[in-house]
C-alpha cells in the first residue's frame, strides 16, 4: 500500500512534524510512505517530492496579493506533480494544509475525483470552507455559513491588497471539495469539528483526532 501525504513542509513546523510521524507509523505497518510538499523540508524517513520551485511560489504569492487567487495558481507546478502521481499510483492520499502558495486546488481535486482515489483530509484550520481566510473568529464573521463575500479579512493571510475574490473562491471551493466520492475529514479539535459540520463539507464523515505529543 502506498500512502501519499500532501502538505506545505516536511519534518518542520507543527504540521510538517505531524506528517513525518505519520509517515513513520505507515512504514511500521510495512506500507510505503511518500510526502509531497511545497515549501521547505528537513530530512525525512519518507520519500519526499517537491511541488514546484521558487518561481512558481513567487507567482502564486503575486496572484494572491493582487487577485485573491490563493489556491488557484501554480498551474504548471501542479500539472508536473500530478504526472508523477500517475506513476506512483497512491492507494490513498492524505491531505493536510493545501494552502501555502504551492498547489492548484482545481487541478488537484479534478485529478482525485477523476481517478476516484480515497482521500483523508486533516483540517488544521478553517481555510477549506471559507472564501478567503484561514480563521474567522478574530473578525466575528459567520458569512461562511451562507456564502462568503466582501471579506473583512481580505488583508489577512492569505493577504490580498487589491481584489476581493471571496465570493468566487467560496463557489469554487464548494464545487471542488464536495466532488469527491470517498473522503473522510479529520479535525484536530472538537471545536473545529463542530464548525465543519455547519459548513458545505458536512456531507462527509468527520472525526476528531487530536494532534499527538511525546508524553516522555
Amino acid at each position: 500500500m502506498k500512502i501519499l501525504r500532501i502538505g506545505t513542509e516536511v519534518n518542520r513546523s507543527s504540521i510538517g512534524r505531524t506528517m513525518e510521524n505519520l509517515g513513520k507509523l505507515v512504514q511500521r505497518e510495512g506500507w510505503e510512505s511518500i510526502i509531497a510538499y511545497g515549501r521547505e523540508a528537513n530530512n525525512s524517513s519518507s520519500e519526499i517530492i517537491k511541488i514546484g520551485d521558487n518561481l512558481s511560489l513567487y507567482n502564486h504569492v503575486l496572484q494572491t496579493r493582487l487577485f485573491d487567487k490563493h489556491g488557484f495558481a501554480s498551474y504548471y507546478a501542479t500539472k508536473s506533480f500530478l504526472n508523477k502521481l500517475d506513476k506512483i499510483k497512491p492507494s490513498l492520499v492524505h491531505l493536510h494544509d493545501i494552502h501555502g502558495y504551492y498547489i492548484n486546488i482545481e487541478l488537484l481535486f479534478q485529478y482525485l475525483s477523476t481517478n476516484n482515489i480515497p482521500v483523508v483530509w486533516t483540517f488544521h484550520d478553517c481555510w477549506a470552507y471559507t472564501g478567503h481566510c484561514a480563521h474567522y473568529t478574530e473578525a466575528g464573521c459567520d458569512k461562511w455559513l451562507r456564502h462568503c463575500e466582501s471579506c473583512p479579512l481580505k488583508k489577512s493571510y492569505p493577504k490580498s491588497i487589491l481584489i476581493d475574490r471571496s465570493f468566487k473562491n467560496f463557489e469554487s471551493k464548494r464545487k471542488l471539495f464536495t466532488s469527491l466520492e470517498n473522503l473522510t475529514i479529520v479535525s484536530v479539535s472538537d471545536w473545529l469539528k463542530s464548525e465543519i459540520e455547519k459548513s458545505f463539507m458536512n456531507k462527509y464523515s468527520i472525526i476528531t483526532i487530536y494532534n499527538g505529543i511525546d508524553v516522555n
